[in-house]
C-alpha cells in the first residue's frame, strides 16, 4: 500500500496466481483514490481479520476483535465442523508438483 496506485483484480499474491492461474486486474494511478482506499482498509482491518498464532502449547489460535474486545478462538472462526473436517482431510492427501 504505497498510497500512489490502487490494484483491483482477482490476483492473489502467491506463487500459484503468479505462475499458473489466469488472473485479471487493473492498476489505477491515482494518489487520491489510493490514499482513501488505504485509510478505509487500515481503519477496518482489525475488525475484519484474525491474527493466527501458536499458543504456549504450539496449538493454532486465532485472535480477533468483537465488540471492541480481544477474543481468542481455538477453532478457525466462521467455519463449520464439516469445513474444518474437509480442510484436515485435504492435508493428508499427496501434493502434486507444479505443472
Amino acid at each position: 500500500m504505497d498510497r500512489r496506485e490502487l490494484f483491483i483484480g482477482s490476483f492473489n499474491f502467491d506463487p500459484r496466481s503468479a505462475n499458473i492461474n489466469t488472473e485479471l486486474g487493473v492498476i489505477i494511478r491515482s494518489p487520491e483514490m489510493a490514499k482513501q482506499f488505504t485509510e478505509v482498509i487500515l481503519a477496518n482491518l482489525a475488525h475484519q481479520t484474525y491474527e493466527v498464532f501458536l499458543n504456549e502449547k504450539g496449538k493454532l489460535r486465532w485472535r480477533g476483535i468483537e465488540d471492541g474486545q480481544e477474543v481468542i478462538f481455538d477453532k478457525e472462526p466462521q467455519t463449520t465442523w464439516s469445513q474444518r473436517f474437509a480442510a484436515g482431510f485435504m492435508r493428508i492427501l499427496p501434493i502434486r508438483g507444479q505443472l
